[in-house]
């Protein structure tokens, strides 16, 4: 699954902004993704290991809400759609009214039982993933708060964030309005029912459920914990694989066997890395295994480090 950032926090306009290495103020920003701040190419090096991953998932998301709003110009007439692009800061009240959104608030024996629901799903994730920290955040509000959290889980990977959904709350209303438009059966169909959920920020990916059916929460929990790391989008062709070529000897961005072949094509035989223009002779240090086909640096590995062969 796709995390959702909201639309406004990835296109923002460039202002002054200090460098994220030196503090330095300056108008630069990463090549990539936009969104950092880099007063010089020494500087975004230094920080490169940490804002590699963060940088991917940006883009990707970028290329999804693009996708989406072309998407959106094509249905016009679809209600949902129509709601999110006018009103998406405003619940949508067209198949149920605020009351059938909170109603179920001024019963203590449900809320009583959500709350014993979420604590129990929370102790369980914890017992059954102990390789992960599992921590609650509580006090999320708005579109950029939310934003945050997500830039924070894009960078630790072993961090599972437990968020409550409340219809109440700015960034809850934002995503039920885009999953609806983006044809989420539930969120098309049912959407009270989420009011008083959890929602759950994995590494790149997301869940939310209504702490109704506790066992096929969990069950939803564990294919986000499975699915993590089997797949991975290349920045160029925008398709998923599970796995890619490493050619650059100055950066550590992959790109897809798909894409390395046409690279090489165009450039007489040379992988010139499309994020940092280094370019690698592959007739001398980079070669193709004759078993598996995929390239690798003969320079650092004696046979291909995929499949152990030469």
């Amino acid at each position: 699954m796709s995390i959702e950032i909201p639309i406004e926090a990835l296109f923002q306009k460039v202002q002054l902004t200090p460098c994220v290495n030196c503090q330095k103020p300056t108008t630069k920003r990463c090549g990539g993704c936009k969104v950092l701040y880099f007063c010089s190419r020494s500087c975004m090096k230094k920080q490169w290991k940490e804002h590699k991953n963060e940088c991917k998932q940006i883009q990707a998301q970028k290329k999804y809400i693009i996708d989406v709003k072309k998407k959106l110009n094509q249905e016009q007439g679809n209600p949902y759609i129509n709601h999110e692009k006018t009103k998406p800061y405003e619940l949508n009240t067209a198949k149920y009214s605020i009351h059938d959104y909170f109603g179920w608030r001024e019963d203590p024996k449900l809320v009583a039982q959500k709350e014993q629901n979420r604590e129990e799903l929370i102790n369980w994730t914890k017992k059954t993933f102990p390789e992960f920290r599992v921590e609650t955040i509580k006090k999320i509000k708005t579109c950029k708060q939310y934003e945050n959290m997500v830039r924070m889980c894009h960078t630790q990977r072993n961090l599972i964030l437990f968020l409550k959904f409340d219809f109440e709350r700015e960034w809850c209303i934002v995503q039920a309005n885009n999953l609806a438009a983006t044809g989420d059966p539930v969120f098309r169909n049912r959407p009270v029912c989420m009011d008083g959920g959890w929602y759950v920020l994995i590494y790149d990916s997301y869940g939310v459920g209504p702490l109704v059916d506790i066992e096929f929460e969990k069950n939803t929990i564990k294919n986000i914990v499975r699915s993590l790391g089997t797949t991975y989008e290349c920045l160029i062709c925008h398709e998923y694989h599970t796995s890619f070529n490493h050619l650059c000897h100055q950066c550590d961005n992959d790109v897809c066997k798909k894409c390395a072949d046409t690279i090489i094509k165009q450039n007489n035989n040379n992988y010139k890395c499309p994020f940092c223009r280094q370019a690698t002779d592959t007739s001398s240090s980079v070669k193709r295994c004759d078993v598996c086909k995929e390239f690798y640096n003969s320079s650092k590995h004696s046979v291909c480090p995929l499949c152990k062969k030469d």
